[in-house]
């Protein structure tokens, strides 16, 4: 065996954090095979790793399980309906070195013949090696081939599926953005479709042609093809014409509950302008209630916000939307209350809602999101919300309500804290965590998500440390 490459490992990664190895075509025996070879990659210490073709064909199948893995956890968020996971490892495979196409002799074949065979071999199992093969000569001649098949009508679909597949692949696809965009508009299989629109989606400068791409997605009715459009003008939120499309989609009652939470989510990034508040504003009253949740995170970002909108959002019926006005719209509180145009009986009547729905809500999280949301009010009712608070029957509203009164106060939570280490909840354990660090200066590493064992053993470890400091007992007022 010998070695062919050896590659810096961010020209592999693309952003995935992994050393990829070499990725095998599926080429048919005869007449074509393959050289067995080592790809050499450099690690971020300088290490070198080599990559058999059987070691990389377990790496790339443990690599797959991972994206497969990520794309699940991921999938679901509302700024990046795409994930992008696929992608970066095409990617990361399209930069590889190719195992070379052989003939039955064992010389190689020349890109000018990789080229012949893809556009017209009678065998169709080695122009389709012929075809994987031009995927990775980075040539204008390479693409012309490419593009030649993909528009040629004789050709079988699986055929022109694979030109397609290469084109839509970096570095292919970055060279030829019109033409992948035109391709899409005339192509009529769907399949063929839908890899296009990936590539169209993945461009690395699809701010260029964001125009075209939000007008596609704006007359598209393929499920598959609209979600890689979407993805991509969802991730250029900022560019107008894809805010405008996002608008349209957000603002439709009639369009798909899933895109349009993936609008709304997009349209959170950054301050929104006068067109996108007004346009969005309505959306407090609609009957979805994740619509109206997305609504009023985006409207929360109007430095400018008014004060119905707050009181909106805190007389929901939605207790997910209440507790959206509590984390995010009280903290406009202060400056609502040091304008001289506020209404002052209203502002005291939002206080007053605010207070209320933190001591007596019967969703234990707005509850919570209330205790944190106090810091905004008055004092004396500041003071009467973390009292209540420290009395709630929900663990994780006591603990917020003890983390938001003084120091000596919290410290009388000290055993409950220590506690919570052991919830079922793990984004609760690293928060009581966080406190007793802030609160006895605890310094043994302890994350939520380590395995029962790993957890228990600090655990131990930090009873012992928070033991040996004053811990106060409970006041009675608990």
């Amino acid at each position: 065996m010998r070695p062919i490459a050896l590659l810096p490992v961010g020209a592999v990664l693309l952003g995935i954090g992994v050393a990829t190895g070499l990725v095998l075509a599926s080429f048919s025996e005869e007449p074509a095979a393959l050289i067995e070879s080592d790809v050499l990659v450099r690690t971020r210490d300088g290490d070198v790793r080599t990559y058999t073709a059987e070691s990389a064909a377990a790496r790339i199948e443990s690599l797959e399980s991972l994206l497969r893995r990520l794309r699940a956890r991921n999938g679901a968020r509302e700024e990046d309906p795409l994930g992008g996971f696929e992608d970066a490892a095409a990617d990361a495979e399209s930069l590889l070195p190719a195992p070379p196409l052989l003939r039955t002799d064992g010389r190689p074949y020349t890109n000018d013949e990789l080229r012949a065979l893809a556009r017209g071999s009678k065998d169709e199992k080695l122009r389709a090696a012929a075809i994987r093969a031009l995927r990775r000569v980075d040539s204008d001649d390479a693409r012309t081939t490419l593009q030649a098949i993909l528009a040629d009508g004789e050709s079988s679909a699986e055929i022109r599926l694979l030109a397609a597949q290469a084109l839509a692949r970096a570095p292919n696809r970055d060279h030829l953005p019109a033409e992948l965009i035109a391709a899409m508009a005339t192509e009529t299989d769907p399949d063929i479709r839908r890899v296009l629109a990936g590539g169209v989606a993945s461009l690395r400068e699809r701010g260029a042609w964001m125009r075209e791409i939000a007008g596609m997605l704006g007359e598209e009715t393929d499920a598959e093809v609209r979600r890689a459009l979407l993805g991509a003008v969802a991730r250029s939120a900022r560019d107008p014409a894809a805010r405008q499309e996002l608008l349209g989609i957000a603002t439709s009652p009639g369009a798909d509950p899933e895109e349009r939470s993936w609008a709304l989510g997009a349209l959170t990034r950054g301050r929104p302008d006068r067109e996108t508040i007004a346009a969005l504003r309505p959306l407090l009253a609609d009957r979805d209630p994740a619509v109206r949740v997305q609504a009023l995170r985006v409207l929360t970002g109007d430095r400018g916000m008014p004060l119905a909108t707050l009181r909106e959002g805190l007389t929901d019926t939605d207790a997910s939307v209440r507790a959206t006005a509590l984390w995010r719209g009280m903290n406009h509180f202060g400056r609502l209350a040091k304008d001289k145009k506020t209404n002052k009986g209203a502002l005291n009547g939002v206080a007053q809602r605010a207070a209320t729905l933190a001591t007596s809500d019967p969703d234990a999280g707005v509850r919570r999101a209330g205790i944190v949301a106090a810091r905004n009010l008055p004092k004396k009712l500041r003071e009467r919300v973390l009292a209540s608070g420290r009395k709630d029957a929900d663990l994780a509203v006591r603990l917020s309500a003890y983390a938001s009164s003084s120091r000596k106060v919290a410290k009388e939570a000290t055993p409950e804290f220590l506690g919570a280490l052991s919830s079922p909840d793990a984004g609760l354990r690293d928060y009581a965590y966080q406190q007793l660090r802030r609160l006895h200066d605890v310094r043994i590493p302890f994350q939520g998500g380590w395995n029962p064992d790993a957890r228990a053993a600090a655990i131990d470890e930090i009873r012992a440390a928070v033991g040996g400091a004053a811990v106060p007992p409970p006041s009675e007022s608990k």
